[in-house]
Formats: C-alpha cells, sequence, structure tokens
C-alpha cells in the first residue's frame, strides 16, 4: 500500500500546540497595541480577482510569485500575496459616507510561490496597520510612532533594530528631472541594489539609462541626509525642502529610531511617499524584518477620488524568528493545566463535577481521564503541560474530598466536593 506523504506543501508548514501557544501570544500584543491606536480589525476574501493587484503591485509579484487559478466561471483569481488591495477595495465600499480617517488592522494568511528559506514560508501570516484618510504628514508620523510602540512593547532594544526611510515622490521629482518618466524598472533595481554585486548593478543600470542620467542617479547613493540631497540635487523645490524639513524636524522629537538610506525603494508600484523598512541589526539575521509606507490612489481603482494612507505588513515569521533570536519570547506560554484522572468507570459522574468546578472557580484548563491499574503508573501518562494532578477514587467519592496536588513543588491542598 503506498501511504500519503506526512509533510505539507513545500513552503508551507503545520503548527503544533507548543508552537500555537507562541504565535497566540505575539498576536495578543499585536492586537492589544492596535486597540490602543484606535485600529480596528477586519477580513477580506483569500481569493481575489486577479485585476484587483494587477493595477498597482509590482509585475513580478504577479506574474511569477502568486498562486494563479481559473474558477469554473473562466474568471483568473489569486491567492491573496498580500492585503492591501484587498482593503483598498473594501474600504471604497463606505469611505464616502463614513466619516474619515479610517484605521485598520489585520491578521491574515497570504501566499506567495517563491523559494523558502529562513523566516520566509510560501504561506504565511501577515499583521497590517493602516491608516486611511488622514492628514499626510500625520499618517506618516503615527505610522512610524506605531512601529516605535510595537518594538518597545516586545522589549527590543533600540540598538537591535532601525527604520531606514526614503520618499518615492522625491525619487520621482529626481528621475523626472533627469527625463526619466518611465521609471518603474529603475525604481525596482535601485530596491534590489544592496543585493547585487557593484558591477551587476551598474551594468544593468547602463542599459536603462544613458552615460550623463547614470553618472547622476550614482550620487544619489553618495548621501546619508534626505535634506541635503534635495537641497543640492532639487533645490527649486522649496516647498518639498520644507516639509522634508518639518518631517526630521518631528522625529527628532519624537526620538524614533530613523535612518536616511537611498536605496530603500520598495518594490510595490502604488507606494507615492514615505516608504521605510525595519531592518534587524544585531548579529543574527541583519535584513529587513518588515516594510511599508504611504500610498496613494490605490482608491483610484474603485472610485474616482483619491485617499491617502499609510500603513505596513509584518511577515509573522520572520518577525517571530527575530523575537526567538533576541531571547524575548517567554519559555513557558501554556495555559494553567491539570490533569483528572479517575479510577473507576462508575466515579466519572464526580470527575466531571470536579473538573467543571476547577474550569469555573479556579480558572484552569482540566482534562478527563480514566486510569485502571496501579496509581503510580498514574506519573508516567503526565505531560510537562500538566502543572496539577488529582485523583478521584473510592476514598475522595466517600469522604467528598479530593487533593490538588501542585506538580512541581509538590504542594498539596485538600478541596471539599
Amino acid at each position: 500500500m503506498n501511504f500519503l506523504s506526512k509533510q505539507p506543501l513545500k513552503g508551507m508548514s503545520d503548527i503544533y500546540p507548543n508552537e500555537i501557544y507562541t504565535h497566540l501570544w505575539v498576536e495578543n500584543i499585536f492586537e492589544k497595541i492596535a486597540e490602543s491606536f484606535g485600529y480596528e480589525p477586519y477580513s477580506t476574501p483569500i481569493l481575489e480577482p486577479m485585476e484587483v493587484y494587477l493595477r498597482k503591485s509590482s509585475r513580478e509579484l504577479i506574474e511569477e510569485q502568486s498562486y494563479h487559478l481559473k474558477d469554473r466561471g473562466e474568471r483568473e483569481l489569486v491567492l491573496r500575496p498580500e492585503i492591501t488591495p484587498s482593503l483598498a477595495r473594501m474600504v471604497s465600499n463606505f469611505y464616502m459616507e463614513k466619516p474619515k480617517p479610517f484605521r485598520f488592522y489585520t491578521n491574515a494568511l497570504c501566499y506567495r510561490y517563491e523559494r523558502p528559506q529562513k523566516g520566509r514560508l510560501r504561506e504565511f501570516k501577515q499583521i497590517n496597520f493602516d491608516f486611511l484618510g488622514g492628514d499626510a504628514r500625520e499618517m506618516d508620523i503615527e505610522i512610524l510612532v506605531l512601529i516605535s510602540s510595537i518594538m518597545k512593547k516586545f522589549s527590543v532594544s533600540k540598538e537591535h533594530y532601525e527604520i531606514r526611510y526614503n520618499f518615492r515622490n522625491v525619487l520621482s521629482i529626481f528621475l523626472k528631472k533627469l527625463g526619466i518618466d518611465h521609471h518603474k524598472d529603475l525604481l525596482n533595481l535601485i530596491d534590489k541594489k544592496n543585493k547585487m554585486e557593484e558591477s551587476s548593478f551598474n551594468e544593468i543600470l547602463g542599459t536603462i539609462l544613458s552615460h550623463q542620467q547614470k553618472e547622476t542617479v550614482l550620487e544619489l547613493f553618495q548621501y546619508d541626509n534626505i535634506i541635503s540631497f534635495v537641497k543640492d540635487m532639487l533645490s527649486e523645490e522649496k516647498s518639498l525642502l520644507e516639509e522634508l524639513q518639518n518631517f526630521e524636524e518631528l522625529t527628532k522629537s519624537l526620538d524614533i529610531n530613523l535612518i536616511y538610506s537611498p536605496t530603500t525603494v520598495r518594490g510595490l508600484d502604488y507606494y507615492t511617499g514615505l516608504v521605510f523598512e525595519v531592518y534587524d541589526t544585531s548579529d543574527n539575521l541583519k535584513r529587513s524584518l518588515f516594510g511599508g509606507g504611504r500610498y496613494g490612489g490605490l482608491l483610484q481603482n474603485y472610485a474616482k477620488d483619491p485617499m491617502e494612507a499609510c500603513g505596513f505588513a509584518i511577515g509573522f515569521d520572520i518577525f517571530t524568528l527575530f523575537l526567538k533570536e533576541k531571547g524575548l519570547i517567554p519559555e513557558n506560554l501554556l495555559p494553567l493545566s491539570c490533569k483528572l484522572f479517575y479510577l473507576e468507570s462508575r466515579f466519572l459522574k464526580e470527575a466531571v463535577a470536579i473538573s467543571q468546578m476547577l474550569r469555573e472557580y479556579l480558572n484552569m484548563r482540566v482534562t478527563l481521564q480514566i486510569h485502571k491499574g496501579h496509581i503510580q503508573k498514574i506519573f508516567s501518562k503526565l505531560t510537562e503541560n500538566d502543572a496539577y494532578l488529582v485523583i478521584i477514587g473510592e476514598n475522595e467519592v466517600s469522604s467528598k474530598q479530593f487533593v490538588l496536588k501542585k506538580l512541581r513543588t509538590k504542594e498539596e491542598k485538600t478541596l471539599n466536593f
């Protein structure tokens, strides 16, 4: 007989009970942070029409990294590779009628057909935070403050991460000034610069731009301050310079761990302003943990009126791995539990009543199990999850009393039925 494989599909994983408790702990903290900032939960379908993503997401994401299928009506569908376009579709149904701004968060499964690696799977959870319809600068600042609060809540030290930021609108103005109107390919190339050999990057850059354009673009990467870059390269953009100076002044006063990064672009086409990546700067991972930015115009896929928004998505697996590497996840997250053994079938009634009492009055997680045989063998049936033990036999039923035993310390307490 040919048995089925015990393994899940490549890039997907089974999550066992001991891991689930870690997930619940992390998710609970995210939920509390979202509520403290006034963000509301939402959910969208896991399947979407392909055009929802083709219009504004990167073509590489949809054509090379997504799961496609056709339904019986011959509609082209995709398992969602990200959440933001779905959120835009949902918000378009009510944004004209309800008072703005909107603050939303979700914890949802996404799918990308890419090479699995440490902290990155083909099926993965994303925690999304989005602020829509507010003042542009207010949204930028709140999202950055929210990220800082998340790191503090998980006890991540400031020296272990940094927020690398850039402004897509600044790059767009800069490239248009150079006569480069169609610059999606160029922005995608810049986004990958730090993952490429310098010679390869320069070679590809030379196929996209003229020699003079290439030399000017390369100057961009010499700057470690966006204000200096705008003063030197876009000196006529007075309002843009003032906006950036206000942004820097605000962020400095809030003590947000920000670093200007000219290669931070983000690969998705819908970003229009601030973009950022949160990087692990310690010796363990040294990679991007999550990112996001300001996106305007997504709603224009469904309605005439534009609406500015800013948000980010946290890949659950890589973020949890980061916390584990830092030793920031508590060792024992299992709930307080009690194993209740009854020694004969006729004691089931009493065992059920006692288990209910322990659940209701002591808030315990109680499991029942019959045990026939020597009492000492009960201890071989206990697991590391069991904190308490109760045994119900003839003596307990006759005396209407039982012993609640704490396994680690051997403490005992006698309780009445």
